[in-house]
């Protein structure tokens, strides 16, 4: 992922700049992506149970949903102007004893995210 960017970026096919100028200071910081019009969503599969998430009793991640907890990932592509849509997660992979159900269910929620 850094080969691409860092190449993207001097070659400014991403973006061109961090969006702010001597000009334009006050402009937010991450305007200057190139990408927007387009969609990026993380696919991933966690060994933690879909309980661990969404729960501020939960220990490790304090109330916070997978997306935020990969949120340093999603953060590369929202800088360069794309649009950040909820993730597909697989949870408890080595207990779960649906993940062929997560797994056929993949298609339908890309159609539903992207219209595919």
């Amino acid at each position: 992922m850094d080969e691409v960017f860092n190449s993207a970026l001097k070659s400014r096919k991403f973006l061109s700049g961090d969006g702010r100028s001597e000009i334009e200071g006050s402009k937010q910081y991450r305007m200057g992506g190139k990408m927007q019009g387009k969609k990026f969503m993380i696919s991933a599969t966690w060994n933690a149970p879909k309980e661990s998430f969404n729960d501020n009793a939960q220990y490790l991640f304090k109330g916070k949903s997978a997306d935020d907890a990969l949120f340093n990932v999603a953060a590369n592509y929202l800088f360069t102007g794309f649009e950040i849509i909820p993730g597909y997660y697989c949870y408890d992979v080595y207990h779960n004893k649906h993940i062929k159900e997560d797994l056929e269910n993949y298609p339908a929620y890309l159609q539903k995210m992207l219209g595919l």
